[in-house]
C-alpha cells in the first residue's frame, strides 16, 4: 500500500500530466510531501538549509514541483543525476557531472547539519567507563585488537561516534550500512566499483572513521 505522501506525489504528477501533456514534467524520482513535523530549515553562514525527515533520518535537500511542495533529498537528486549521466553525451555530460560533484559536496556539508539541529536531536551520551569490549574501548575508540580485526592502517585511529558522523555526511541516503565491513574491504570496493569512484575523495582517515560504525556492534 503506499503511503500517504507517495499517494500525493503520485495524484499530482497526473494531474501536472494531464495539464501539460506535451510537455515533459515528470517529478524527481524520490520528491515527496512531507507534514511539517518532517520539514524544517535552519541556516548556515548566511544560507538557508532545507531538511527532511525520511524513514527517520534526517537529510538535507531541496524544495521541488509545481509550487514547490516536494522535497527532494539531496541523496535522490544525487541518483537522479547519475541516472542521467549514463546515457548523456558531451556537452551535456560535464554539465551534468558538475552538478553532480556540487550535490554531493553540499550533501556532505548539509547532513550532519540537518542532524545535529532537527527538533527531535539528542546529544550523544558518553560511554562510561567500564562499557567497552575487546574491540573498541569504554568511549567508542578502536582499541588495538579492534585496528587489527578490522584491518585499519595501524597509524590511524577511529571513533564510533565520529564514525557515525562521517557516515552520514558522506554515505548516508545512497545506500544503507554494509555492516561488519573491514578497511581494505572497502577500500577495494571503491577501487573495483566505477559508480564508487567518487568515494576515492574519501581520505583514508575518515574511511577508518567509517570502518569504526560499521563494526560497532562488533565487539
Amino acid at each position: 500500500m503506499l503511503a500517504r505522501s507517495q499517494l500525493i506525489t503520485a495524484v499530482l504528477s497526473g494531474f501536472l500530466a494531464l495539464l501539460f501533456p506535451d510537455q515533459t514534467l515528470a517529478l524527481p524520482k524520490g520528491a515527496q510531501q512531507l507534514g511539517s513535523q518532517d520539514l524544517y530549515q535552519t541556516f548556515k553562514d548566511g544560507k538557508v538549509i532545507t531538511c527532511g525527515r525520511i524513514l527517520s533520518e534526517w537529510r538535507s535537500g531541496i524544495m521541488v514541483g509545481f509550487d514547490k511542495a516536494l522535497f527532494l533529498s539531496r541523496a535522490d537528486k544525487i541518483k537522479d543525476l547519475k541516472k542521467k549521466s549514463r546515457t548523456a553525451a558531451e556537452p551535456k555530460l560535464s554539465k551534468l557531472l558538475s552538478q553532480l560533484k556540487k550535490q554531493r559536496s553540499l550533501q556532505r556539508i548539509e547532513n550532519p547539519i540537518c542532524v545535529e539541529g532537527s527538533p527531535t536531536s539528542t546529544p550523544t551520551p558518553t560511554p562510561t567507563p567500564g562499557g567497552g569490549c575487546v574491540n573498541f574501548d569504554a568511549f567508542g575508540n578502536v582499541t588495538a585488537a579492534g585496528i587489527t580485526a578490522f584491518q585499519i592502517p595501524s597509524n590511524l585511529a577511529a571513533n564510533i561516534n565520529t564514525g557515525t558522523t562521517v557516515w552520514q555526511a558522506n554515505c548516508t541516503g545512497c545506500h544503507s550500512a554494509n555492516l561488519n565491513r573491514t578497511f581494505v574491504a572497502v577500500k577495494q570496493a571503491f577501487q573495483a566499483e566505477p559508480q564508487m569512484s567518487f568515494a576515492l575523495s574519501i581520505s583514508d582517515a575518515d574511511l577508518a572513521q567509517i570502518i569504526a560504525y560499521l563494526n560497532r556492534n562488533n565487539c
